[in-house]
């Protein structure tokens, strides 16, 4: 049986919450609370396997109510409840190690097969929280990108507007070399096109701009 612990300032929504888990087999919730000071009480009282925890309480913030159990309980799996999945929300939270993050409207196979996933050791997080982290993720492999000297090159003169054969000829490599490099380049920083490949180096500070002078 998995124990779980219910923390939301909105009674009826935890009352809510317990009854769907009133006749199940595998899950009981041992106690609600209506702020993070009582979660973590009641915590100190019996402690759960799950707390589905809502991010916007008064008093004591989610966040830190989820810090300090994680601190103080490394065991317990934590669900963060939410109706907001912008990256302000979503990221600190991944980064804090929460285990799971919510939609308060979930249906109720959902919310217990994601109290399930997390028990066994896994994460669940919403279809929009998984962009979320896959969008930095991506960002945060572009901000690694190493190139070589070659791809700097290429870049500039590629800015330039120099043609293929061009390039190649003031490189004193082959245009196959060219077309070798201008695709390396394309597939490291995630680019589709030469244009957006030279206006993403510019963003990077990667290309020599001329002085306003």
């Amino acid at each position: 049986m998995i124990k779980v612990a219910l923390a939301d300032d909105h009674e009826m929504f935890t009352e809510g919450l317990a009854s769907v888990f009133k006749n199940s087999d595998s899950i009981k919730v041992i106690h609600r609370s209506n702020s993070g000071e009582q979660l973590l009480e009641r915590i100190k009282e019996e402690t759960p396997d799950v707390v589905l925890l809502d991010i916007t309480m008064p008093g004591a913030k989610g966040d830190s109510v989820a810090a300090e159990i994680l601190r103080r309980y490394p065991d317990v799996k934590i669900i963060m409840l939410t109706m907001h999945q912008s990256a302000d929300y979503v990221l600190p939270l991944v980064d804090l190690g929460v285990h799971g993050f919510m939609l308060k409207n979930a249906t109720n196979i959902e919310l217990q097969s994601a109290i399930q996933l997390v028990n066994s050791g896994k994460k669940y997080f919403t279809e929009e929280a998984v962009k979320v982290i896959s969008r930095r993720n991506i960002q945060e492999e572009k901000e690694d990108i190493q190139l070589t000297r070659r791809e700097h090159q290429i870049l500039q003169l590629l800015y330039e507007g120099l043609s293929a054969a061009d390039m190649a000829e003031r490189m004193f490599i082959s245009q196959y070399t060219v077309f070798k490099h201008r695709q390396n380049l394309l597939n490291k920083c995630g680019c589709k096109s030469a244009t957006q490949l030279v206006n993403f180096a510019i963003s990077k500070g990667w290309i020599s701009l001329p002085s306003e002078d």
